[in-house]
């Protein structure tokens, strides 16, 4: 009888140990797998990549490093509303997580185009972590977008709030302005922007040109739609264009399509992940 204990201990005892090692032996295969993964997403070879993080799921459900490491992987392949389901995982075991949120929120705009999800996840991650400028970003460009440029021009000034420096967010907020119809303080915005030398300042440019037409300022409008004649990227030495005179409509017009190719509708659709 005390043979048959002392034997039966002894089994239960080797049958810990091994599922131990098998367990930690798992564990660092997964982090294996995630590490190599993590060296084929830096090399862009995101299909590779993704084959290593699927693993490494499967031998730890619960990584929330390698479900986040998926959810780039997918989202760099396009496949968006896949990416949105991995980075959801990220937020099931990590419900803190303000930067899956805001990914996930892009993926949602990207993907399926669920615009109401999306501002929620953004709103959750500014409450998460709100000296993030990413979410406020990619709120305020929804709100512009659709029918709350109010409050997008709040989004906007948070980010001010947060980095003045940050020259074409003027631009932005400037947009919501004119949206508004506060064509005053759109131009003020637009204004800053083009003294900073902001990247996108042609857009400024022609933004502004439209503001003070909407107010009356037909002189400074034309000025300001002659700079983006000018200032035209495809054509370098456009100076000739200062020396015929235009009707403000065809200035307008010109400038419009100078605008339209500087910035193709894809190119404006660039949310922060």
């Amino acid at each position: 009888m005390l043979m048959t204990r002392y034997f039966l201990n002894r089994c239960v005892i080797t049958l810990i140990v091994l599922l131990g090692t098998v367990f930690h032996a798992s564990a660092q295969t997964a982090e294996e797998y995630l590490k190599a993964g993590e060296k084929k997403f830096a090399n862009k070879a995101y299909k590779e990549a993704l084959i290593d993080f699927d693993k490494a799921i499967l031998l730890n459900p619960k990584s929330i490093e390698a479900y986040n490491a998926k959810g780039s992987c997918l989202y760099e392949l396009k496949q968006f509303k896949k990416a949105a389901e991995a980075y959801g995982y990220v937020i099931k075991f990590d419900s803190t997580n303000a930067d899956a949120y805001n990914k996930r929120g892009v993926c949602y705009v990207y993907g399926p185009f669920r615009l109401r999800e999306a501002i929620k996840d953004y709103t959750k991650a500014i409450n998460l972590n709100p000296d993030n400028i990413k979410p406020y970003y990619n709120r305020g460009f929804l709100r512009n977008w659709g029918r709350g440029s109010a409050c997008a021009i709040g989004d906007f000034t948070a980010i001010l709030m947060i980095d003045s420096t940050n020259s074409n967010i003027w631009i932005n907020r400037g947009n919501s302005f004119k949206k508004d119809k506060q064509f005053t303080a759109a131009i003020l915005d637009y204004t800053k922007a083009i003294s900073k030398d902001a990247p996108d300042k042609l857009m400024a440019y022609f933004n502004r040109g439209i503001c003070y037409e909407a107010i009356g300022k037909n002189d400074d409008a034309a000025q300001d739609f002659n700079t983006v004649l000018r200032l035209d990227p495809s054509k370098p030495d456009n100076t000739a264009y200062l020396k015929q005179p235009m009707q403000l409509k065809h200035l307008h017009r010109k400038a419009k399509k100078i605008i339209k190719k500087a910035f193709p509708s894809n190119k404006q659709w660039q949310l922060k992940v």
